[in-house]
């Protein structure tokens, strides 16, 4: 019994990220537009498996007429090429708090919201 409860606890855990990372998102993006921007550098950092990658990423602000610098939020296993675009995402009010408007920037809050809906529903049912 102690033993569903705990994975119930994680399954839920795993929801109220996943929702907080939604919701976080959705709203930065209600106001945020977009712009194209280029990979100059990359900010290592050691992971369980060895480094770890978020790309430093240069862009023109229309807005403002400005060219920022930022860093991902998100670190991969892997490095864009040097020179190579990704797509932009940057509330005009403060461009500095720019991020990747990737598809990994998009799907990590689902992927922890069906994680946890699984790990719930797995808890749940080790109850019957």
């Amino acid at each position: 019994m102690e033993k569903n409860l705990t994975v119930i606890g994680i399954g839920l855990l795993f929801l109220a990220v996943g929702g907080y990372l939604l919701v976080r998102w959705m709203l930065f993006r209600a106001g945020a537009r977009t712009s194209r921007g280029t990979v100059i550098g990359h900010v290592r950092m050691r992971g369980k498996g060895g480094y770890v990658y978020a790309p430093v990423v240069q862009f023109y602000d229309h807005y403002t007429g400005r060219v920022w610098t930022f860093q991902a939020s998100i670190y991969t296993g892997w490095r864009r090429r040097i020179g190579s675009t990704i797509a932009v995402a940057y509330r005009p009010e403060d461009p500095q708090q720019a991020n990747t408007d990737t598809i990994g920037q998009r799907l990590l809050p689902l992927l922890a919201i069906l994680a946890g809906a699984f790990i719930v529903f797995t808890g749940v049912k080790m109850f019957f």
